[in-house]
């Protein structure tokens, strides 16, 4: 795995260095300083030009905001599930999936 690095954030260098070990390659040397506004410079101290780079580091209280209209979905009154609103049929008045629908079997040949 010649082509690959393996950098560690500040979060969990001890993670970084046992994912490391299984891939068997070394953390690649890097500097991370903080400024005193929370600000974080990270400085890679070696060349990863052409190589596959990854760092583990944690995201910070990152909360995904979906854009509204995106990723609509509806829960099947059959079985349940949470189904994405273009795989919502109406059956009897009540929101179902298409394999509680009854439309996903291909019609019998005879």
């Amino acid at each position: 795995m010649d082509d690959l690095k393996l950098f560690s954030g500040t979060a969990n260098p001890e993670l970084s260095r046992r994912i490391a070990e299984k891939l068997g390659v070394d953390v690649g040397d890097m500097t991370i300083t903080r400024f005193s506004d929370g600000e974080v410079h990270a400085q890679v101290n070696q060349s990863a030009r052409g190589d596959d780079v990854f760092i583990v580091q944690d995201l910070p209280d990152f909360t995904y905001s979906p854009v509204k209209g995106s990723f609509n979905k509806t829960l099947c009154s059959s079985c349940g599930e949470y189904v994405f609103d273009r795989y919502v049929r109406m059956k009897d008045g009540q929101p179902v999936c298409i394999p509680c629908s009854g439309y996903d079997a291909p019609p019998q040949r005879r």
